[in-house]
């Protein structure tokens, strides 16, 4: 007999009024979960219009409650450490007063928030699961990380029952740190009913779609912009169009110092997934140069829009980009975009099959399947 818990679900990253986009993958998980569990949000977040501890309590469905809980900005200072402290104790306080028994504490991101999610464990006496979605495993980010920011991990890692990594190439990074668990892989969320094949606008332009955060230092959309610019040459019937949530004005001016204009390019600012959606039903091809990668839900959300992608082979993208699904091209190569760009124009995709492979492994009722049998498994 399957049985239904009560799921705590902790968060470094998870959409709030203080950033609304920031791990809304991670909410996706929470959604698919609570179709078959009761799911508790417990997300501490500070925020600078917040003077003291407020809590934002909201019921998004039957099964899934986000109990948000916001504490002032600390500006940085000889005590800030120590008054982020407090302010996190006080607000964890709070929320576990809210919750009821608890059967699985279940953690996302493992830094920072492991920190409580370890002293949660000890304090509630339930197992701890954690789905990693973070690229600081990768070579080049790692040996960035400090040496406590480091310790945390490994000694999180070691108190951990079972770590969720998104990707095989995540894991195969984790484990390259010598951070030994019992590994799944259960990769993220999309939304069939939102992203759904649609044929393209009719129109005599090829519109190349980009969506990301627009962080140039991870997604290299210079690169982007470049090699468009030379493929419009030959291809003047070409459009790229960018959607993302960062600071759309430096790409503008990028954009137009390579003599881009409103006749072949365009860029936007956030929209809601919606709308990212219409993007893409409107479009021929999506494009991604960046330099990692995790898993690349923007990728899966085209897929399930029957929509091919070009895409740099970094992180877990080769595990589901294929020839079937469009192209995949070595990153810091802006030769191969470029020419990647130009051989799509005239290449056929079977969007169906793209469609199909979305609804198997990364529909919500084929995720929520997956996270229930690790649940019962990780009770018994």
């Amino acid at each position: 007999m399957i049985k239904a818990f009560n799921i705590l679900f902790l968060s470094s990253w998870y959409p709030s009024r203080a950033h609304t986009t920031n791990g809304n993958f991670i909410k996706r998980h929470a959604e698919a979960i609570a179709l078959k569990h009761k799911v508790f949000l417990l997300y501490v977040q500070s925020d600078i219009n917040a003077k003291t501890i407020e809590l934002d309590d909201n019921r998004v469905s039957k099964n899934l409650r986000e109990i948000i809980i916001y504490y002032p900005r600390v500006t940085p200072g000889l005590f800030s450490t120590l008054k982020k402290f407090y302010w996190n104790v006080k607000a964890y306080k709070v929320g576990l007063k809210l919750l009821p028994e608890i059967a699985i504490i279940h953690g996302n991101v493992i830094y920072p928030v492991a920190i409580w999610a370890l002293w949660l464990r000890f304090k509630l006496n339930k197992p701890l699961i954690f789905t990693e979605h973070w690229s600081g495993y990768f070579d080049q980010n790692w040996k960035g990380l400090s040496f406590i920011t480091k310790l945390i991990i490994r000694s999180a890692v070691k108190r951990i029952n079972e770590i969720i990594s998104v990707s095989e190439d995540l894991k195969t990074n984790m484990l390259k740190r010598r951070l030994k668990n019992n590994y799944s892989i259960i990769g993220n969320v999309i939304d069939t009913s939102i992203f759904v094949p649609k044929p393209p606008l009719k129109t005599n332009k090829f519109i190349f779609l980009h969506v990301s955060n627009l962080d140039d230092k991870v997604k290299n959309l210079s690169g982007i912009i470049e090699a468009f610019s030379k493929v419009c040459i030959n291809y003047p019937n070409s459009l790229l169009r960018i959607v993302g949530d960062g600071d759309i004005s430096p790409h503008l001016i990028y954009a137009h110092s390579m003599g881009l204009n409103e006749t072949n390019f365009s860029i936007e600012g956030e929209k809601p997934l919606e709308d990212i959606a219409i993007e893409m039903q409107r479009s021929n091809c999506l494009v991604l140069n960046s330099h990692f990668e995790t898993q690349g839900c923007v990728i899966l959300e085209a897929f399930s829009c029957g929509l091919p992608v070009i895409s740099t082979n970094v992180g877990g993208i080769k595990e589901i980009l294929n020839a079937d699904r469009g192209i995949l091209i070595k990153a810091n190569m802006p030769n191969e975009l470029i020419s990647a760009m130009e051989r799509i124009l005239n290449m056929k995709f079977d969007s169906q099959a793209m469609r199909h492979f979305i609804e198997e492994g990364f529909s919500i009722k084929s995720v929520s399947e997956k996270f229930n049998s690790l649940y019962q498994r990780i009770s018994n």
